[in-house]
């Protein structure tokens, strides 16, 4: 059985290449280029090894239901190893487009500490903890524009308040759900039983097939979300 504590990996692995990407020794050529390689490649593997596999790992942090709370399962696994290859492409063409450029090393970092915060918002269990990833992936973003240029700002501003705006709302999405689901964590959320027929008043509520479009053939009620087949 493979040890919770590699889900850790996927946040640390990228966010430690970002940092040494972002504070490379001066005498080793080419570390900004390797670092951002590196982290990517070594991604893109875990995200490849995990592929498939069912993994929780859940430790007490702040209290009040807020835990610090990574779940792996069929569908996280898919948005994962998504990312991971698109990160890898992204870090191939980066390494040869940035290489010489002033503000390279910072557009490594940004880029790195990005997927580290991708994959902790995707793995997260608890609102409140993917709630964090998400929102520090704005900062992230934001210093990726910034290094475009000095006519960057102006775009990163706006991308800035752009993005700000839909996470307030978010917020105010992820209040109401923890409101009425009584858990900050996402897999005890149960999907509501609501009564379908889509217009086939003969046959009458088709609640079966409601169910299994969205939490997949086995679905029943009080169904988790993430107890659904989506594969």
């Amino acid at each position: 059985m493979m040890n919770p504590m590699v889900l850790i990996l996927m946040v640390l692995v990228p966010l430690t290449s970002g940092l040494v990407a972002l504070f490379p020794v001066k005498k080793v050529k080419f570390l900004k280029e390797i670092a951002l390689l590196a982290g990517a490649s070594v991604n893109l593997a875990l995200a490849c090894l995990l592929f498939g596999k069912n993994i929780t790992y859940t430790l007490p942090w702040a209290g009040f239901g807020i835990d610090f709370s990574l779940r792996l399962y069929h569908f996280s696994a898919f948005i994962v190893a998504a990312s991971a290859g698109f990160a890898f492409l992204l870090a191939l063409y980066s390494s040869s487009f940035m290489k010489g450029k002033e503000y390279a090393g910072q557009f490594y970092a940004y880029l790195l500490i990005s997927v580290a915060l991708v994959n902790g918002a995707v793995l997260s269990d608890n609102l409140i903890l993917m709630l964090f990833f998400w929102e520090a992936l704005l900062l992230t973003l934001f210093g990726m524009i910034m290094v475009g240029g000095k006519n960057a700002f102006h775009t990163a501003i706006k991308s800035f308040i752009i993005v700000g705006v839909s996470d307030l709302c978010m917020m105010v999405g992820i209040a109401l759900v923890a409101h009425m689901a009584g858990t900050l964590t996402i897999s005890k959320i149960i999907a509501p039983y609501v009564p379908v027929n889509f217009g086939r008043a003969r046959r009458g509520p088709d609640r079966a097939k409601f169910r299994r479009l969205f939490l997949g053939k086995d679905a029943y009620p009080g169904q988790s979300f993430y107890d659904g087949g989506f594969f």
